[in-house]
């Protein structure tokens, strides 16, 4: 069983999006992702490098049902409160280059976009 990922790192990915994307960049599929964008934040599929709804994501609503995307969040508060209650576990999709505790450690503490 996972743990939830808390508070604390939730408020340091949320500040970290702000200034580039938690998303893989590779050709075809490349897991899930996160991306900050005219103050809302995004959980979003990406392909060949994209995310799914860019370049302006008006397409993407909600709230993440069963912790696959799509989701939206238009304040830090909200996306703060629903990333810190996920965990591995409850975001695990397919397991395939999915969102991890381990992935938004490396995201957070990364130097370079």
């Amino acid at each position: 069983m996972s743990s939830d990922y808390g508070h604390g790192l939730a408020s340091a990915v949320a500040k970290k999006l702000k200034t580039t994307d938690c998303t893989y960049l590779h050709r075809d599929y490349c897991g899930t992702g996160f991306v900050y964008f005219s103050e809302a934040f995004y959980y979003v599929t990406v392909n060949d490098g994209y995310p799914d709804g860019y370049p302006d994501y008006s397409g993407i609503s909600g709230r993440a049902e069963n912790g696959n995307p799509p989701g939206k969040w238009e304040s830090d508060e909200e996306f703060v409160n629903w990333l810190a209650n996920q965990s591995d576990a409850s975001l695990c999709g397919d397991g395939n280059q999915r969102i991890t505790k381990e992935r938004l450690e490396n995201f957070v503490n990364r130097r370079h976009s």
